[in-house]
């Protein structure tokens, strides 16, 4: 085949064996090498012919994920980039489609969906992914030997432009990413949208302990690359010279936390950022299911500092890009500076928070719960009815600042006896249980330091989200506040600061309760799993960092590594 040869969609033909449509001169998929190992899609294969519930956020699907990999491609939140977005109905080309994480979603929400894969084995996981699916066809060839006509609404590359090096020009990332956008571009109608999403380069994560997420090195995006055979992301400023060179200068960004992968929260770039107190919207630590990582400062603190500083948008960790030549402008104009959603819960209590800035600047929320599920123990409170917006810091960042002193406990109590006396004003029934404890109404139980804002002194409780149908003691809030925003979001800061955190805890503790004892503190986290066994997903990601790879695994994956380097430097 001559090396310009190119074939359109049109032109591929269906293979009964696989329910994919092939690239005419298949002799070209054996060099499609890009893979996470024989034995990861060999799982991937056996769990999609077994499985019952395929659907996008499916919890079975969920619970079969054994594996980083096998989570990356099964895993609940792989489509909340494209929730969170939001976009119109229409004609949709997904290019790399991989495993079919993505293509599941797009298929369940849009008209139709043609995906283009290179890996053959790939291409058949992505179809039985969406075998149920009649809107969706998978494309199995090489883009650099595909040409399209302006005839979709969207075109995606969610992380895809990150690995052109390794298919196009391999001495110049710069100018094999821009020939990729370009061939995008190519597929998009007048006013169509190109979706793209890519690391940051640069993002707070890399310069606060976590390792590059493609290549594993530490600080190498931010170093440039020096070893250049491999994948490459930019910053901000780079990305929109590269879409400015493509012939996409219409184009609006939205940071990603913790990443684009899974995302939870996306921050649309606007000049009202630096007051609207957005920092306070993003979770840390971030964390890294690939590799180990460090922790060089406290990353909540360092978000603060940079929202402060108008450079939130420089530092995110991964960017969600829609371009255009030009984009539409329902697509540009939106009333949102931040959306939440929460991903760690049960797909029944899932919502979706937005910050608007028209009219006036306010709180939406709406629920993405299949069915309305109810517990006799627990309420779950989400109104579609607009709710002010409260300025001020979470109160959570005097807790970072306290953790930090020569004298944590001490500084710590400081910062918690307001919070400790406005949760007996707001919610106390001026009744005690049988030990004594004040109960206090069942609204109690979500005000924790993360709900709460803090502004000219002043304490007010945000995004409630939940109630209980019996009263709450006033003790078993104060030790969610200790497991969650003190132990828990501290805890990679903690050795030097807090020493052991059970002990640690049980002393806080006391300095509210005096009679507080380990047994008192046993029944308050019996009562704390029973509601979270309620509402969250029951799956560890965590488990997954120290799980050993097999031997047949750890090969695998060591030549997918050494695809990214000429023979000369293995």
């Amino acid at each position: 085949m001559a090396e310009d040869q190119r074939y359109p969609l049109s032109a591929f033909c269906y293979d009964e064996q696989t329910a994919c449509f092939m690239i005419p001169d298949r002799n070209t998929l054996e060099a499609f090498t890009y893979s996470d190992g024989r034995e990861s899609e060999s799982y991937l294969l056996e769990v999609l012919d077994k499985i019952g519930d395929k659907r996008d956020n499916a919890e079975e699907l969920m619970r079969a994920a054994r594996d980083w990999p096998s989570y990356y491609h099964m895993g609940i939140g792989r489509s909340n980039i494209f929730r969170l977005l939001d976009l119109p109905d229409g004609d949709i080309l997904e290019l790399g489609c991989g495993c079919g994480a993505l293509t599941r979603y797009l298929g369940e929400n849009f008209r139709s969906v043609d995906s283009v894969e290179g890996s053959h084995t790939r291409a058949q996981i992505a179809r039985k992914r969406c075998s149920d699916l009649h809107n969706v066809k998978i494309y199995c060839g090489d883009l650099k030997q595909i040409s399209f006509d302006k005839q979709y609404d969207m075109v995606t590359l969610i992380g895809v432009l990150e690995y052109a090096p390794l298919f196009y020009s391999k001495t110049d990332p710069y100018r094999a990413c821009c020939e990729l956008l370009q061939l995008a571009k190519s597929a998009v109608k007048p006013h169509g949208t190109l979706v793209i999403a890519i690391e940051n380069s640069i993002g707070l994560k890399y310069w606060s302990g976590c390792p590059e997420d493609h290549t594993g090195i530490m600080f190498d995006g931010i170093q440039g690359y020096p070893v250049k055979q491999g994948p490459h992301t930019f910053s901000k400023i780079e990305l929109q010279q590269l879409l400015q060179e493509a012939g996409l200068s219409d184009n609006v960004f939205f940071s990603c936390f913790p990443d684009y992968k899974f995302t939870s929260v996306m921050i649309c770039h606007s000049p009202l950022n630096q007051e609207l107190y957005l920092h306070n919207w993003i979770s840390t630590p971030f964390s890294t299911p690939e590799h180990h990582r460090h922790y060089s400062f406290h990353e909540g603190l360092a978000l603060r500092t940079l929202s402060r500083a108008g450079l939130l948008d420089q530092f995110a960790n991964s960017f969600a890009i829609l371009a255009g030549d030009p984009l539409s402008e329902t697509i540009k104009n939106r009333s949102w500076v931040a959306s939440k959603i929460s991903t760690d819960r049960r797909t029944d209590f899932q919502c979706i928070t937005t910050l608007n800035t028209y009219p006036g600047v306010h709180i939406k929320k709406r629920s993405l719960g299949r069915t309305m599920t109810s517990s006799q123990a627990y309420q779950h409170l989400v109104h579609d009815t607009p709710t002010p917006w409260i300025p001020g810091d979470l109160l959570i960042f005097d807790i970072y600042e306290a953790l930090m002193h020569s004298d944590p406990a001490h500084q710590l109590e400081e910062a918690l006896r307001p919070y400790h006396s406005r949760l007996l004003e707001l919610f106390s029934l001026n009744e005690e249980d049988h030990e004594g404890y004040p109960l206090l109404k069942g609204a109690a139980l979500d005000f924790i330091p993360r709900n709460v804002v803090k502004y000219n002194g002043v304490l007010t409780p945000i995004d409630l989200e939940w109630t209980t149908t019996e009263p709450v003691t006033a003790d078993h809030v104060i030790f969610r506040c200790m497991r969650y925003d003190v132990i828990g979001t501290h805890s990679p800061y903690q050795k030097e600061s807090v020493g052991n955190p059970t002990r640690f805890k049980l002393d806080m503790m006391k300095r509210f309760f005096p009679l507080y004892t380990s047994e008192r503190d046993t029944l308050n986290l019996k009562k704390e799993l029973s509601f979270q066994q309620t509402v969250k997903l029951q799956f560890d990601i965590n488990s997954f960092y120290q799980a050993p790879r097999s031997r047949r695994s750890l090969i695998d994956h060591v030549h997918s590594l050494l695809r990214f380097f000429p023979k000369g430097r293995r």
